[in-house]
């Protein structure tokens, strides 16, 4: 679960960035997964290491007690404003499911059938109406334990800290 949860989240993100065209397809390129998964990967370093820093933290956060209740990767355009979002609801990770272990076939299934359900997006949804398109990604905390969320970013009072790890 610690290497099957980050690789997934940032294989749905990365996905819906290819089929939504957030970036040119030559910012892509196929990565192959066990049992023949094929995954778009961005091959832009400052996109992957911002992915892979926010992927760390929500990892982080749902292993030290379900702090994490979503993630919202919203395309935005040239003005910021959202045009379309994806949202990653974390209904079947709690504490006592994080640790389990499960079975290697069963969670690339899981990737397998997200691919296959984003590889169809676009015949679902209009084009997007801009040229110039970003990124952003949200995250969403259950507000029960937000008191003691800074308790586990080794003293960080608030997000306006510099040291805040998420801070990009």
């Amino acid at each position: 679960m610690d290497i099957f949860l980050p690789k997934f989240i940032s294989i749905i993100i990365e996905e819906f960035m290819f089929h939504r065209s957030v970036y040119p397809k030559e910012a892509f390129e196929s990565e192959r997964l066990e049992n023949n998964i094929s995954t778009m990967r961005c091959k832009h370093p400052a996109v992957s290491r911002y992915i892979n820093g926010v992927v760390e933290n929500i990892s982080k956060l749902l292993k030290s007690s379900v702090y994490c209740d979503r993630v919202c990767l919203s395309i935005i355009n040239e003005n910021s404003e959202p045009l379309e979002q994806l949202i990653i609801r974390f209904l079947w990770i709690n504490e006592s499911t994080y640790d389990n272990n499960y079975n290697n076939d069963d969670l690339l299934n899981i990737i397998r059938e997200s691919v296959i359900s984003l590889s169809t997006c676009n015949s679902v949804l209009e084009s997007l109406k801009s040229n110039n398109l970003s990124f952003r990604i949200h995250i969403y905390f259950d507000n029960k334990k937000v008191d003691d969320l800074f308790k586990l970013f080794n003293g960080c009072e608030d997000s306006n800290n510099d040291n805040f790890p998420w801070k990009q």
